[in-house]
């Protein structure tokens, strides 16, 4: 069996490498949270100002 040696250079390239994906997907984390949570803000609005609409339209007897 043959045993691959690495040298300092190689082992270091690999820890940047390793290092920049790591932090790449960290932010690609965080964004998607926020736009997670803006969706989620934005459609619970839509939903409340939806149901307001229909109670106010039900109370006024369907008349818009």
């Amino acid at each position: 069996m043959t045993t691959i040696k690495m040298s300092n250079d190689d082992l270091r390239i690999t820890a940047i490498n390793g290092g920049t994906m790591l932090i790449s997907f960290t932010n690609v984390e965080a964004m998607l949270k926020i736009v997670l949570l803006v969706g989620s803000i934005v459609y619970t609005f839509y939903k409340i100002y939806e149901l307001h609409q229909s109670r106010k339209d039900r109370k006024n007897g369907g008349k818009s």
